[in-house]
């Protein structure tokens, strides 16, 4: 999601900037000026560090809010839709999201009671199913549009989906830094293949659709693995 934002920036700016090329060369032809040729500048090298920093922070804040928000939802489509994997998927990652969004510092501005019903949203889920167990059996365990092999390979894909934030997590609390490593996007790419494959199987298209960003997860693994292969480039002795 946080890709996605970003893509969207991008397109935004780049029509900007030839907009604004654009009306300056216009301005100074009306002008009866001759319309000088602009200059192609570069970027100093002394702000690269720094906005490459702030960059990377603004990306990863984007991108943990974005799933935290996300997962709301989709606890609330999965309760509606009576389905357990989709419930089970968000369990999963929910505390972790909010892990994320707490050691960058996003929580310092927000209202305390905020923070507190967010965190108390699954326990409202469990009760639900606490407070009725028969009905749950009955429209997710036993429900029969999801045949148990198939509400166990949703499962399994929601499992691999969400596990990744839990390999995150450990990578992350290691490190003292909230980080994406490359295996994040590896089980993020295959957990949202299961999923698509399970929503068209269920003609679940919300659910299919959703796994959009399925795309910018390849994407940062392209990144990633080209990353990599460069931090061992540079680790290997020079033979030459």
């Amino acid at each position: 999601y946080a890709d996605f934002g970003m893509e969207v920036y991008y397109v935004l700016a780049a029509v900007y900037g030839y907009a604004m090329w654009r009306w300056v060369r216009s301005r100074d032809a009306g002008a009866g000026e001759q319309a000088a040729e602009r200059p192609i500048t570069r970027f100093p090298l002394r702000l690269v560090l720094p906005v490459t920093l702030i960059g990377l922070a603004l990306w990863a804040g984007i991108y943990w809010v974005l799933a935290s928000l996300g997962a709301v939802i989709l606890y609330i489509y999965g309760w509606l839709r009576k389905d357990l994997s989709i419930l089970f998927g968000e369990s999963v990652g929910y505390y972790i999201y909010m892990w994320n969004i707490k050691i960058m510092g996003l929580y310092k501005n927000v209202p305390r009671w905020l923070v507190v019903l967010q965190a108390l949203f699954p326990v409202f889920i469990l009760a639900l199913i606490v407070w009725d167990l028969p009905s749950f059996s009955t429209n997710f365990l036993h429900n029969e549009e999801v045949p148990l092999a198939l509400m166990l390979f949703g499962i399994a894909g929601q499992f691999v989906y969400e596990i990744r934030s839990v390999y995150q997590l450990v990578y992350s609390y290691r490190r003292q830094e909230s980080f994406l490593p490359l295996g994040h996007w590896i089980l993020a790419v295959i957990g949202s293949s299961m999923i698509i494959a399970y929503g068209v199987i269920r003609h679940d298209w919300v659910l299919a659709i959703g796994q959009f960003s399925i795309v910018f997860s390849i994407r940062n693994l392209m990144i990633s693995i080209a990353e990599e292969r460069r931090k061992r480039n540079r680790a290997a002795p020079d033979h030459a």
